[in-house]
């Protein structure tokens, strides 16, 4: 197993960027749903935002740990 730059971009960068958005959006449905500038319904896709956010983390999180395990060589024990 190789590195490449490009895999990191799109496993660690797209998915940050992901969950950055999800959780703006978040933000926004409790402000706006506080404010009632939007329904209160709003606030049944929190559920949905925290299950994508849940799995979208295992992406970069899992790309990392593949990386520490199978690219970046083990320390010498001494």
């Amino acid at each position: 197993m190789g590195y490449r730059r490009y895999d990191a971009l799109v496993q660690v960068g797209v998915g940050a960027s992901l969950m950055v958005l999800w959780c703006c959006f978040t933000l926004a449905v409790l402000l706006l749903a506080a404010s009632r500038k939007i329904s209160a319904w709003w606030l049944a896709t929190l559920p949905w935002a925290a299950i994508c956010l849940f799995y979208l983390s295992s992406c970069p999180l899992g790309y990392l740990q593949d990386i520490e395990k199978f690219v970046i060589p083990p320390s010498a024990k001494g």
